[in-house]
């Protein structure tokens, strides 16, 4: 089941970045954000998968920067000063793709990226349902991404 999850996983990330991004990445235009630490459970391999989509998507030259927000361990205000660090990177650097993996790294960072338009975000693992960050601020229509946001749901614990 969890060889399936991964497999599955790669290969969603690589028809996203295939579709979507891929002409117009530069080295150095990718960030990777879990919200939790390297070698979690549920981080760990979603971030494996997107290294891998990048590789398959001929893109494995590109030069790839992590963050890890460490959610089950620092603080609140740790994480925040985290989050300030890579919002001033993404205004500085102006990554061309921003992955997020889990409710927290989006939760914090996709208001960020709606502002820059020309930054893409792919989003992995998200539990809680999109209308709720939808009605934070906008970015899908009829529950079709319209912005520069997309993703997947880890439907395992949503609720209609």
């Amino acid at each position: 089941m969890s060889f399936m999850l991964d497999r599955s996983m790669c290969r969603w990330f690589s028809a996203i970045l295939l579709c979507l991004f891929i002409s117009s990445l530069q080295a150095e235009d990718v960030l990777l954000i879990s919200s939790y630490h390297k070698t979690d459970a549920c981080g760990q391999p979603q971030y494996e998968a997107a290294l891998d989509a990048l590789e398959q998507g001929g893109l494995s030259g590109l030069t790839t920067k992590a963050y890890y927000l460490d959610a089950r361990i620092k603080s609140r205000e740790e994480m925040l000063t985290t989050v300030e660090q890579i919002k001033q990177e993404m205004r500085a650097s102006r990554p061309k793709l921003v992955f997020t993996f889990d409710d927290t790294a989006f939760a914090m960072l996709y208001e960020e990226v709606l502002a820059h338009p020309e930054t893409k975000m792919v989003f992995s693992g998200l539990n809680r349902d999109l209308d709720y960050y939808d009605g934070r601020k906008r970015f899908m229509e009829n529950r079709t991404p319209v912005a520069n946001i997309t993703g997947i749901f880890e439907y395992l614990f949503m609720h209609e």
